[in-house]
């Protein structure tokens, strides 16, 4: 969810303006839009605008309201590639016999995922005339026994999720989010690692992981 800390019905004009300014700030790091925009599929009510989209390992549903309040959902994409199942899991970290893993999260989608939303959400502050503070919050739904990992970078530990739910808010002035949106993704990537046990992740790494996402632009 991205919302300004302030109400105002009407922020935005018409739900067909809400479409073109979430367009506009659509952030493209990966090789898709996030958030991605089907205009085939695009449906309008009284004072929202909504969309869904799923191709490949990618399922999205998003809805834009004139408030500026705009909701995001998303699947995991380790879903959708059998390289993640737990099987897999089992055989490549040092899973407890006793331990059935319930699915993975790749630690890059975490921080891949969070600078998108972050970077949409300065976008949107300011396209949208969003207010003096913006809200941001990502929760992670159905995460307990899920692992954290990667096929991509050396990872062997055993970062299991042990909350159902995984969650918070981040409330920032403007001027913050808009020159500070990569750190602020950094600093909620790293609140989820430690929900997932992993307490020693190299902020100079994430970093540099970050920085070669960004440099896709």
């Amino acid at each position: 969810i991205i919302r300004p800390t302030r109400f105002e019905a009407d922020r935005i004009a018409s739900p067909t303006e809400c479409e073109r300014l979430l367009a506009a700030s659509a952030v493209r790091f990966r090789g898709w839009d996030f958030p991605t925009i089907d205009a085939k599929a695009v449906r309008r009510g009284n004072d929202w605008v909504e969309g869904a989209v799923e191709f490949d390992k990618i399922v999205q549903y998003w809805k834009f309201f004139q408030s500026g309040q705009f909701v995001h959902l998303s699947a995991f994409e380790e879903n959708r590639d059998p390289r993640y199942s737990p099987d897999k899991l089992r055989g490549r970290y040092r899973v407890p016999e006793d331990f059935v893993p319930t699915g993975a999260i790749d630690f890059l989608s975490v921080i891949y995922e969070t600078t998108e939303i972050f970077e949409l959400a300065s976008r949107l502050a300011l396209r949208a005339n969003l207010g003096a503070e913006v809200l941001v919050e990502v929760e992670m739904i159905g995460v307990e026994g899920r692992l954290l990992t990667s096929l991509s970078r050396w990872m062997t530990g055993f970062y299991p999720a042990t909350a159902p739910n995984i969650g918070r808010a981040w409330t920032l002035d403007v001027p913050t989010l808009v020159a500070s949106s990569a750190k602020a993704a950094v600093d909620a990537a790293i609140w989820f690692y430690e929900r997932f046990n992993w307490t020693d992740v190299s902020r100079e790494g994430l970093v540099r992981e970050q920085q070669t996402l960004l440099e896709r632009r």
